[in-house]
């Protein structure tokens, strides 16, 4: 084996294994420059590429402390593996911070340039969650502009990828809603922003899990869930630090939690532990630390759905009147125009109750089939919705009596099987009965 393919392979089997000091005494071997462009991975990945992934500033800076001059460091800095990916986005996407300072230091020209996805380094910082990462991008000189009314956004190609998929909704889908919020605050208007796939707000309301209800729990982990410490900033990274770093992070925003020198403080001090302390004996720190990221994401989605909603057209009331009034525009039939229905499908409870609150109007919109809200809460079995609108009397009376397009009143779609989810035993007559209980409970309907 000549020497050249020896000290790539090497360098490779270091990466492989994660032995950075090993892969930095490889690189100090390399005396051609070139070297370092020679693709080193069945992706077309080089040794630069690989640099970043140690999460340390080096063996980067050794690397780039070996260019002779900016010609050269411009060309290494700019490379790109099979799919147009820079270093820049490589070190994005593994939350490398300090790398990502000395590429933007070297070449500002990385900030701008896209992989084959049609995807900025900002977008891919984005789409997994490194929140500081895209604070300091979007902190660089000219990557924020004015908009045609006047209002700061984003640089038009950060906004969206190649199939159309926006940042904002991009976040939001990885279930980054710190890095979200961060978005919002810098880009107002990506609250508005519709990408091929509807709103962002259409994106959230098919994650019901992160809203599902605290009143599930049962006391003592709702008592638990309680005590945990606050969401403090919109760093999502928190989420992804070393095990004995979180450890210490949740611990100690526990204590913070707690007053001092009570008398549970005392107890944890003896070794008898309450509830939340560090040392907890009852509750391990594996549940602390999973009930902590439900309550931190539960939190921080429910800030970015508010500002979602506010911002969402399509609880505007004429949006709506045209749609009520036999007028269905073409785009009202795609799905994704529709957030309160898909919450409704998705039994996101929580966020059709934002919806409802902050648009009581919303009580009445309808679909491109005509059907409002009690017949998609009847058709997929959301009896906590359908429970939840029929606390408001007014606009139940006037919602029961509608029909679709198809002449279908609600109690028509109690009768519609196509979304059944079962629960009782099989068997047709088992579900027969399962069905008339359910319609006979849930179902009646002021005359």
């Amino acid at each position: 084996m000549e020497a050249s393919s020896r000290l790539t392979k090497e360098i490779y089997d270091a990466v492989l294994i994660k032995d950075w000091e090993a892969m930095k005494k490889q690189i100090s071997k390399v005396n051609d420059v070139s070297k370092f462009l020679q693709p080193i991975s069945m992706h077309g990945d080089n040794i630069i590429h690989l640099a970043v992934h140690s999460k340390k500033l080096e063996p980067l800076q050794q690397i780039l402390d070996i260019v002779d001059n900016n010609e050269q460091c411009h060309s290494l800095t700019s490379s790109v593996n099979a799919y147009g990916t820079t270093v820049l986005h490589e070190a994005a996407i593994c939350r490398n911070y300090e790398a990502v300072k000395l590429l933007v230091k070297k070449n500002k020209e990385l900030i701008d340039m896209k992989n084959d996805s049609g995807e900025t380094p900002l977008f891919r910082a984005a789409a997994y969650g490194n929140t500081k990462i895209v604070r300091y991008l979007i902190s660089q000189p000219g990557q924020r502009v004015l908009s045609f009314e006047r209002k700061v956004q984003l640089k038009g190609i950060h906004r969206s990828k190649k199939d159309g998929a926006s940042i904002l909704s991009m976040a939001i889908q990885g279930k980054h809603f710190g890095t979200a919020l961060e978005l919002l605050e810098l880009d107002k208007e990506l609250a508005g922003f519709d990408d091929k796939n509807g709103s962002s707000l259409y994106m959230l309301a098919k994650i019901p899990s992160v809203f599902k209800s605290r009143h599930q729990m049962g006391i003592w982990k709702w008592l638990f869930y309680h005590c945990l410490p606050a969401v403090s900033g919109h760093d999502d990274s928190i989420e992804k630090i070393k095990e004995e770093d979180e450890d210490e992070d949740i611990e100690s925003g526990l204590q913070l939690n707690r007053p001092a020198g009570s008398d549970q403080e005392k107890e944890v001090e003896n070794g008898r532990s309450g509830l939340v302390y560090k040392g907890m004996n009852i509750i391990q720190l594996s549940v602390a630390k999973k009930l902590w990221k439900e309550k931190r994401d539960y939190e921080l989605a429910t800030k970015v759905a508010k500002i979602l909603i506010k911002h969402n057209k399509s609880f505007n009331q004429n949006y709506m009147k045209s749609v009520n009034e036999d007028r269905l525009p073409e785009e009202t039939k795609e799905p994704g125009k529709y957030p309160l229905f898909t919450a409704v499908i998705n039994g996101n409870v929580e966020l059709v109750k934002l919806i409802l609150e902050e648009y009581p109007q919303a009580h009445e919109q309808i679909n491109h089939e005509k059907q409002n809200i009690l017949h998609v809460a009847a058709m997929h079995r959301e009896k906590e919705i359908f429970d939840l609108v029929k606390k408001r009397e007014v606009p139940m009376v006037r919602l029961a009596r509608q029909t679709d397009v198809y002449g279908n009143t609600v109690l028509h779609s109690v009768a519609d099987t196509q979304y059944y989810k079962g629960g009782a035993p099989s068997g047709p007559a088992y579900q027969l009965l399962e069905e008339l209980e359910w319609f006979k409970v849930r179902f009646t309907v002021p005359s």
